[in-house]
């Protein structure tokens, strides 16, 4: 961090690094202590912060008092991203000021090769340390952050494609969480095939010469078709139609294994935010039968196999063209409910016994989420109200404050200049 600290003069001036939180692929997080934090208006950030459900109840504890926190998340963003999925990120970060239960950005700057974003440090707990202690009331308040979050995203058709648990930061004693990382983040329509180019003259349908009729017999020959460019020339025929160039389709199989959506394994290029709804259902699987990751194959084609194991060569068959030879794989899909309790037995019991209503809601909403056909899966807002999310017992989310944030159309990425803040 010494180097990092040498060579950008803002992390000097303005934030103290302090420790070093995350590392992916594309970047790494630094937890950092705000020095100017007093000098500067923060009243368009803030007021966003993930709050407690019981909040009033709380109102002396410390987490519940965001003004006097000093600490800020900076990302630094390798010099080896695409310069395009900088500006893209940044861009939706500011198109989803505001939004509950979404990181908010509090600023970016750059520094020659150096590139960060800033947004709020949020104190969370480790997934993989809490998820089996994790009560069924926990479970619903951190589905329900979660979901809260992706309403707001799939509202703007944003996919988020890397939803998993190192990506929502959840505090337990909060009951709330906040949705971090959208470097793979893209806007639906981005997924949508290329209209194919007009032609700037119409293709004639009679351009191929009909073969013609011998005089000889009354069978009909085809000519022979010049072979050589000045055959070609000369010939009475006329031309051929030229093939018009199309873009190259590619599918989108960004994403992390164990949480990729049956339509991105296969390669569907038209990718649409039910891909999100898919990891957020396997992230509630794990939680349900206690086994995290539950998901562990390394490549698409054993991703592939694991998920037919669950749901069986039927539906396989009958959601796409899917063919295997391994003998093991069920005609028919599993139970989730028996899976769960043969995994998670003991906790699964005891839950069935607490209240045996609320577990067929959780699984009748895993199943729904899980669905194969991504037309048929269930959408984040109709979650919301599934009978498994809307009971009694849940307090409703706190909406953010009324925010000043600007409005995405009069932010813009051209202030993303050197050794300046946006």
């Amino acid at each position: 961090m010494d180097t990092l600290t040498n060579s950008v003069k803002l992390l000097t001036t303005h934030y103290q690094l302090l420790d070093k939180i995350g590392c992916g692929t594309f970047s790494s997080v630094y937890k950092a202590l705000d020095i100017r934090h007093d000098v500067y208006d923060n009243s368009f950030w803030e007021p966003a912060l993930p709050i407690s459900p019981n909040a009033a109840e709380n109102s002396d504890t410390d987490i519940q008092k965001p003004k006097k926190e000093r600490f800020v998340a900076l990302k630094q963003i390798y010099a080896t991203s695409s310069p395009k999925r900088m500006a893209q990120e940044i861009k939706i970060l500011q198109h989803l000021r505001g939004a509950p239960c979404v990181s908010q950005l509090i600023t970016a700057f750059r520094q020659h090769e150096y590139v960060f974003l800033v947004m709020p440090y949020f104190r969370h707990d480790e997934f993989k340390d809490c998820y089996r202690s994790m009560t069924m009331l926990d479970t619903k308040y951190y589905l329900k952050s979660l979901l809260t979050a992706l309403k707001h995203l799939h509202s703007h058709r944003i996919l988020h494609r890397d939803i998993k648990p190192n990506n929502f930061l959840y505090n337990i004693e909060m009951k709330t969480g906040m949705l971090i990382d959208f470097g793979l983040a893209q806007r639906e329509e981005e997924t949508k095939p290329p209209e194919p180019p007009k032609s700037n003259s119409p293709i004639r349908l009679n351009m191929i010469r009909k073969p013609a009729r011998s005089t000889s017999s009354s069978t009909f020959k085809q000519k022979q078709t010049p072979s050589t460019p000045a055959a070609l020339a000369s010939s009475n025929s006329q031309p051929l139609p030229t093939s018009v160039p199309m873009k190259a389709i590619r599918a989108n199989r960004a994403g992390t294994r164990g949480f990729r959506a049956p339509e991105v394994l296969l390669r569907v290029t038209h990718q649409t935010v039910a891909i999100d709804i898919w990891s957020v259902g396997v992230i509630l699987l794990s939680l349900l039968s206690g086994r995290y990751p539950f998901f562990i194959a390394h490549d698409e084609g054993d991703s592939l196999i694991e998920i037919a194991s669950i749901f069986g060569m039927t539906e396989m068959k009958d959601y796409r063209t899917f063919e295997t030879n391994i003998e093991t794989i069920p005609p028919s899909r599993k139970s989730l409910s028996k899976l769960c309790q043969v995994l998670n037995t003991e906790k699964f019991k005891l839950w069935a016994e607490d209240d045996k209503q609320n577990v067929q809601n959780a699984i009748d909403l895993v199943g729904k989420m899980l669905a194969l056909d991504y037309r048929k899966r269930i959408t984040a807002e109709d979650a919301l109200k599934h009978p498994f999310l809307s009971d009694s017992q849940i307090h409703p989310l706190p909406s953010p404050s009324s925010s000043p944030f600007p409005s995405s159309s009069s932010s813009s990425t051209s202030s993303y200049s050197s050794s300046s803040s946006l």
